[in-house]
């Protein structure tokens, strides 16, 4: 028997017997792929940010919560390192994905905050280790 349902992200209908089990399905295929991966990106910045913190305590930085969207796009979407433009849809582990460098690394007691982070390749944050 198909259930036909709406989607409540693009308002498509598909049929939520499909897949229901336990649970009331509200998104369609494509939809629910597309938030499971936006879900999973949440939890891993959820996770580097409490590294983040946990290494500020350690070395003795100050500690502030980062959206590295905003930095990323106030720097243009260029590297601060090599000055080149990183593509946004690339993903680590590739070399040239985005990372978020820390200008004066935490290590050496930088500040996890707006002032102290740049977009950087990941070859490039890499490489430059922990130098100002």
């Amino acid at each position: 028997m198909q259930t036909l349902t709406e989607c409540e992200t693009c308002g498509d209908s598909f049929d939520a017997h499909r897949n229901s089990g336990f649970y009331q399905v509200k998104y369609c295929k494509p939809c629910g792929h597309a938030w499971i991966k936006k879900l999973y990106k949440y939890e891993e910045s959820l996770k580097r940010a409490g590294s983040h913190k946990t290494r500020c305590k350690k070395y003795g930085g100050r500690f502030t919560v980062v959206n590295s969207l905003v930095v990323f796009e106030r720097d243009k979407w260029l590297c601060g390192l090599c000055g080149t433009s990183v593509d946004q849809e690339l993903l680590w582990p590739d070399p040239m994905s985005k990372s978020l460098d820390h200008i004066r690394p935490l290590s050496l007691r930088g500040d996890h905050s707006y002032e102290n982070v740049q977009l950087a390749h990941l070859r490039c944050n890499i490489s430059k280790g922990n130098r100002v």
